[in-house]
C-alpha cells in the first residue's frame, strides 16, 4: 500500500512540476518579448 501511495504522489508531483515549469518557460518568453519591446534587455539595463 505504502509502494503504491508513494508511486501516486510521486506522479502527482511530476505532473506539477513540469506544469509549472512550462508555465515558467512560457512567461519567462513573454517578459522577454515585453522587455524588448520596451527597449531593455532581460537584466533590466538600457542599452
Amino acid at each position: 500500500m505504502t509502494r503504491l501511495y508513494n508511486y501516486l504522489m510521486g506522479r502527482f508531483y511530476e505532473a506539477r512540476s513540469t506544469r509549472a515549469l512550462s508555465l515558467h518557460h512560457r512567461f519567462k518568453k513573454t517578459a522577454e518579448k515585453f522587455f524588448q519591446r520596451c527597449g531593455l534587455d532581460w537584466d533590466g539595463r538600457q542599452d
